[in-house]
């Protein structure tokens, strides 16, 4: 089984660029990939401070969970959507280390260069959700963010990679900035 170690960055971004050609925005997704592509079982972690980089450099980006579809596997995860196209840096280590697919870029997958072919996103029945996600539809996304374990949870780690994207960013204007802010729930869950 690959892991996210074995993943060449250069090829991933080389495939970025030729997917587009919006330097800041391949700029902002792979500071997040490297902090995050290590982790199992990141994907609400990474994309919900993807998405903070993201709005915060002007784009138009929605936060999204739900059930994926991966070759055999379902299971809950966070992506982020530009223009009804899929930004998911996390899918390639999910929970245990399982590498459930490529790095995903604009549709495209990113090791390859291959346009996104067997992966669902908001599979449409999403059935009993997931502790992680259970949590999330009950707290929403301020809390999310401040419930991390670290001195202003992951607000910091937002600061800290904006400032690798040149944006200089004040905690206590993002949490009131997105104190409405939620998930966009893109499969039906049971309770």
């Amino acid at each position: 089984m690959l892991s996210a170690n074995t993943i060449d960055i250069t090829q991933c971004r080389y495939h970025a660029l030729k997917v587009s050609d919006d330097q800041k925005l391949v700029d902002a997704y792979f500071t997040v990939f490297r902090e995050f592509r290590n982790s199992a079982g990141s994907c609400h972690v990474s994309s919900a401070i993807l998405f903070v980089i993201l709005k915060e450099l002007g784009y138009d980006a929605k936060l999204c969970l739900g059930v994926v579809r991966s070759g055999a596997f379902h299971f809950d995860h966070s992506w982020i959507e530009i223009d009804g196209k899929v930004y998911d840096s996390a899918i390639n280590m999910g929970l245990q280390g399982v590498r459930m697919a490529e790095p995903v870029f604009a549709d495209y997958y990113l090791e390859s260069g291959q346009k996104m072919h067997d992966i669902e996103y908001g599979q449409e029945e999403g059935g009993t959700p997931d502790i992680g996600v259970a949590t999330i539809l009950k707290i929403g996304f301020v809390r999310y963010m401040d419930d991390a374990p670290r001195k202003n949870g992951l607000w910091s780690v937002v600061k800290k990679l904006g400032k690798e994207v040149h944006l200089k960013l004040n905690i206590q204007e993002l949490r009131q900035k997105y104190r409405e802010n939620q998930w966009i729930v893109k499969s039906k869950y049971t309770n």
